[in-house]
């Protein structure tokens, strides 16, 4: 018999529905429970990719998952295998995770894909940052999380895994036992069919709101780019505001899988990004991206980037470098082409996740 214990906790986002979860069978190996928050895309990425090959399981933290044995002992039913919890900076999944280790020996993780020990410029003192930067105004605002918060838990877990080796500096200073997990591809969830080339030069910039301080880095080459015949520009994710030249809207979706298969009908993808202690930390999701749907990929000369130098060096752009790149390519298709081919098998050789598990394997395994 067991009876469940009544705790009261809060996401740092929004909730989605497609949202990626996996639950192992009692009869399947589970080495690992990712406990993830509601954010599918980091879900995607941070939880199922490595859960599945792990092999793992990936899951809400809901109302069920703690309860009570008859000796009065917490417990959490569906934890199995080590535990990793997603960017915590609340009050409550802390208390849990470490009364799960405290009470049972459970090992317990952390998982970041970006910097939370301070607020991305675009949300710092944003009212509507689901992150506050201290514990006080995270009270006040009824939101739970905060960067303060999410810097003092740091030393308890058992250590932290990272997706870049810019994070692993930056948190190598709050706990000695920092793995390097980066973000990898699986290849089955990119078995699409490019369309059948039409005549028009397709770019692409994929993006969100958080990316509109980046943006004025593109604006003079997408602008140039727009204007000639047989190009077409596209944004997806949001709108920059500035853009008063003709380009088209990608509509947005949660449906990771619907917006991987889009990407397929673009030619050009451009990443800019300008530097700063918070973006450095930022990896190249968007460059591996658009590299396995056959798209080149043009990235800032950013840290975040700079591994694609290994593939080829033509792919990183200086600022002020852009209008002079986005020219070269829309005039020489066939090289777009030919450098998109060999960005794809430069991902392919390295950063599939069948190449990498093994560094989940050491974190998970101390």
């Amino acid at each position: 018999m067991t009876k469940q214990v009544e705790i009261t906790f809060q996401d740092s986002h929004t909730n989605d529905e497609l949202n990626p979860q996996l639950e192992r069978s009692a009869d399947e190996e589970c080495l690992a429970t990712w406990w993830q928050q509601r954010t599918p895309g980091t879900t995607y990425w941070r939880c199922l990719v490595p859960a599945r090959h792990l092999p793992g399981q990936v899951l809400p933290f809901q109302q069920p998952d703690l309860a009570m044995q008859d000796d009065g002992t917490p417990y959490m039913p569906r934890q199995r295998g080590v535990a990793i919890w997603q960017f915590l900076g609340d009050f409550t999944r802390p208390r849990v995770a470490f009364g799960m280790r405290d009470l049972h020996g459970t090992r317990t993780l952390m998982e970041l894909d970006d910097n939370y020990t301070r607020p991305a410029p675009y949300l710092k003192n944003n009212p509507r940052a689901p992150w506050k930067e201290t514990i006080a105004e995270a009270k006040a605002a009824g939101t739970q999380y905060s960067h303060e918060m999410h810097r003092l838990i740091l030393p308890e877990f058992d250590g932290i895994i990272v997706a870049t080796e810019n994070l692993a500096d930056t948190y190598s200073k709050y706990n000695d036992n920092v793995y390097v997990c980066p973000n990898s591809i699986d290849t089955d969830d990119w078995q699409y069919d490019r369309e059948p080339d039409d005549g028009i030069f397709r770019i692409v910039y994929y993006g969100s709101y958080s990316h509109l301080a980046d943006t004025s880095v593109i604006t003079k080459a997408m602008k140039w780019a727009a204007r000639q015949p047989g190009v077409e520009v596209y944004v997806a994710g949001f709108d920059p505001p500035d853009w008063s030249f003709g380009h088209k809207l990608v509509p947005w979706t949660y449906d990771l899988a619907e917006a991987r298969k889009e990407l397929f009908r673009f030619d050009l993808g451009v990443a800019p990004l300008k530097a700063n202690p918070w973006s450095n930390s930022k990896s190249d999701i968007k460059g591996m991206e658009y590299a396995m749907a056959g798209v080149c990929p043009l990235m800032s000369d950013a840290v975040p980037y700079r591994g694609f130098r290994d593939c080829d060096s033509d792919l990183l752009i200086k600022d002020g470098g852009w209008e002079e790149a986005v020219r070269y390519f829309v005039k020489n298709p066939e090289i777009a082409r030919e450098k998109a081919a060999r960005a794809k098998q430069w991902v392919l050789d390295n950063r599939t996740i069948d190449k990498t598990i093994h560094t989940w394997k050491e974190a998970i395994n101390g």
